[in-house]
């Protein structure tokens, strides 16, 4: 009882607050092992089920219209979603279209281009395909004796992709390969490695063509953008609205890879403004209020490890409980002083 009163009373507190919801691919069914930025099919209907029953889902250009008008009507939420797997085309889409529920595209430019795994997908292939029972990569040792070994090996090889030199990722992805004995021919032609391919420029037309969807940049390569000179920043955040721009037609935002604060700087913010975005979006998890930052929008990331009263929480006001100043500045605001 006192649980569901606390919940609504949250809900009702942040109600003008807008969440910005932030997945990257859906699937048809689980993985092998548990990874965050991937959910199934089934999740991802029942939460934009609940959505389209107790929200106000609109498109990012109608958010960022009430927040320049100054007042979120109540319960608003906008759906997005990063990086451009081909799923977002063959298991989201449908189900938006189902409930209603438009959505925004943060594109990776040479993900949709070369039709390449990004590097966590490649990841997430060798661990769940290899026959060894253990390998060595970059000086660790990664277990794979079993599914809750390679969930964390996973994260262990992420942390190892996250803070590398860019450049250096095809290198270290070789050796991954190499010391799970796969062939890059293997994991393209694996059930896993059909189930994370790009979308093509073509089915982003369809995808836009539908009425559901707007498009932002996501850069070019998804690397971290802290660790870029300036011309190779340039490129991602400049560069890669112009391509996208050249295949579908005006792009507005843009969302910085990875999202958070020791991902991107003042530099970042400032090429971002030059290049003509609307509005940047970043990992941090906040909601949006009409002071809120337009070129750095917090998103609240959706991921397998959210139970469903996890993501009510999230969605109705929890998001926000993180600011230790909401809780007594809008009670005052009920009640008065």
């Amino acid at each position: 009882m006192l649980t569901a009163l606390k919940q609504r009373l949250r809900s009702y507190l942040f109600r003008h607050d807008a969440a910005i919801l932030t997945y990257h691919s859906v699937l048809p069914q689980s993985l092998p092992f548990p990874v965050w930025h991937h959910l199934t099919a089934a999740t991802f209907e029942k939460q934009i089920a609940y959505l389209s029953k107790h929200f106000r889902c609109v498109s990012m250009s109608t958010l960022l219209d009430d927040r320049a008008r100054g007042e979120i009507p109540p319960y608003t939420v906008a759906v997005t979603f990063d990086d451009g797997y081909r799923n977002n085309f063959t298991q989201a889409l449908p189900i938006l279209r189902r409930y209603n529920v438009p959505a925004t595209l943060f594109i990776t430019n040479r993900f949709i281009s070369n039709g390449q795994m990004l590097w966590p997908e490649w990841t997430i292939c060798a661990l769940a395909k290899s026959k060894v029972s253990e390998l060595k990569f970059a000086g660790q040792t990664l277990a794979l004796n079993n599914n809750e070994a390679r969930a964390a090996s996973y994260r262990a090889a992420t942390h190892i992709f996250k803070n590398i030199p860019p450049e250096a990722i095809p290198a270290y992805m070789d050796e991954l390969l190499a010391a799970g004995e796969l062939t890059p021919a293997e994991i393209e032609s694996s059930d896993l490695g059909q189930m994370f391919s790009a979308l093509s420029w073509n089915e982003i037309r369809q995808m836009r063509d539908s009425g559901l969807f707007e498009f932002g940049s996501h850069t070019q390569n998804h690397w971290r953008l802290i660790q870029l000179n300036s011309l190779q920043a340039r490129s991602e955040i400049i560069d890669s609205k112009a391509l996208i721009e050249r295949q579908i037609g005006p792009v507005a935002y843009f969302a910085y890879p990875h999202g958070n604060p020791d991902d991107y700087n003042a530099t970042h913010r400032a090429l971002a403004i030059e290049a003509g975005y609307r509005a940047v979006f970043t990992a941090l998890t906040q909601t949006v209020t009409p002071g809120s930052d337009i070129f750095e929008l917090p998103r609240i990331g959706i991921g397998v490890d959210m139970s469903h009263k996890e993501f009510i929480y999230a969605v109705q006001g929890g998001a926000a409980t993180i600011r230790d100043t909401d809780w007594p500045t809008r009670i005052k605001m009920l009640f008065g002083n």
